[in-house]
């Protein structure tokens, strides 16, 4: 239904059991702009390679299959990107709860305009949560349109083994690439988040771990937003493991176990120490004394 029609849709079916292969296939056979790949499940990731290994378009863009986008986003995001000749035009986005049913749109901290050679400092500098600010630039593929070369190599060279934060791997180091950045404030995407408050640990030791992951990852380009960035952004993710825990219909003792897991861990007790001065790191150091 997209106003903008000059798009080829690539179609990943990674594994689902239910009907969507053969819905995305008859898609493909009555409209020639629709390619369907068919692959074993071997990941998110490993499905968005695919497809983007797959297209031929000078710009790339992303949607997940359990959201939906306004008609008008690829004709504002795409008039853009040829109108100021960018690397990357993003929109706001809606965030829908499926466990409550509201809704509220993301604040990224920034003004809506052109970000180039006299500001892009000034974006880059909200790529990352901060302990003074949680406002930030979203590190999620599907509100964003990239120009093909900015965004191709850090998708195909992609850690495949990620699960929870796949998006922040590819979208940092592909928006650094970027030097003429366009925002709309404009709501064009639409998210719908599910339940994530899992009974079992597998899912916050999982989430935990691979927020580590891409931490290290996220080591390399210290040059580029400064340690203190990295850090503070890497407090905030754990924070919001620990949110999900606390959130949680666990027992307390259960709570309690999940949390001692995560404060004992080595990686974390380095990073308490590096931000040790800061008055929220030292409530956390207090809280694991008394756990």
């Amino acid at each position: 239904s997209q106003t903008y029609t000059d798009f080829e849709l690539i179609l990943v079916d990674y594994g689902s059991p239910d009907c969507c292969p053969e819905i995305c296939d008859a898609y493909a056979k009555n409209d020639s702009r629709v390619r369907v790949i068919h692959q074993k499940n071997a990941g998110t990731q490993s499905a968005v390679i695919a497809g983007v290994e797959a297209s031929r378009g000078e710009y790339i863009g992303f949607a997940d299959s359990d959201d939906w986008l306004e008609p008008e986003m690829y004709e504002v995001l795409m008039g853009l990107m040829q109108e100021y000749r960018l690397d990357c035009a993003f929109c706001n986005f809606r965030e829908i709860s499926e466990q409550t049913g509201k809704s509220f749109a993301a604040d990224f901290g920034i003004a809506e305009g052109l970000y180039d050679e006299h500001n892009i400092c000034d974006f880059y500098a909200h790529l990352l949560p901060t302990l003074t600010d949680t406002r930030f630039v979203k590190l999620v593929r599907w509100n964003k349109v990239f120009k093909r070369d900015k965004i191709y190599q850090c998708i195909v060279q992609a850690e495949r083994s990620i699960v929870y934060g796949e998006d922040k791997v590819v979208v940092f180091p592909a928006l650094l690439n970027c030097s003429r950045v366009y925002f709309v404030n404009r709501i064009l995407y639409n998210y719908r988040r599910g339940h994530t408050s899992i009974t079992g640990g597998g899912y916050y030791e999982s989430y935990f771990r691979d927020q580590w992951k891409a931490l290290k990852i996220f080591d390399d380009y210290r040059n580029s937003v400064g340690n203190v960035a990295i850090d503070s952004a890497a407090f905030m993710w754990c924070m919001t493991v620990i949110r999900h825990i606390l959130d949680s219909h666990n027992s307390y003792f259960r709570k309690r176990k999940y949390l001692l897991h995560i404060f004992r861990d080595s990686e974390m007790q380095k990073l308490l120490t590096r931000i040790k001065s800061i008055p929220k790191a030292k409530w956390l150091q207090r809280w694991y004394r008394i756990l």
